[in-house]
């Protein structure tokens, strides 16, 4: 993709997907689910979303999926 057009399609993705892991909380708490969806999608998502644009998105998909197997691994 040229340009920023690849940024905005690979942060539009990141927060679509990091939202939608706090899909209860939005009813209950909209603001608290805003304020942790940020906070995962700065803390977690970041990498993902470099890697996805830099290198392909498998590599986006494998470490999302080790960090799925790390954080069930520790009971987070």
């Amino acid at each position: 993709m040229p340009g920023s057009a690849g940024w905005l399609a690979g942060l539009l993705a990141l927060f679509a997907h990091n939202f939608m892991h706090f899909d209860d909380l939005w009813l209950q708490a909209p603001r608290t689910a805003l304020g942790m969806g940020l906070a995962m999608a700065l803390l977690w998502g970041v990498l993902p979303t470099i890697l996805a644009l830099r290198r392909d998105l498998e590599s986006a998909i494998a470490f999302h999926g080790i960090q799925d197997a790390a954080r069930f691994l520790t009971g987070f």
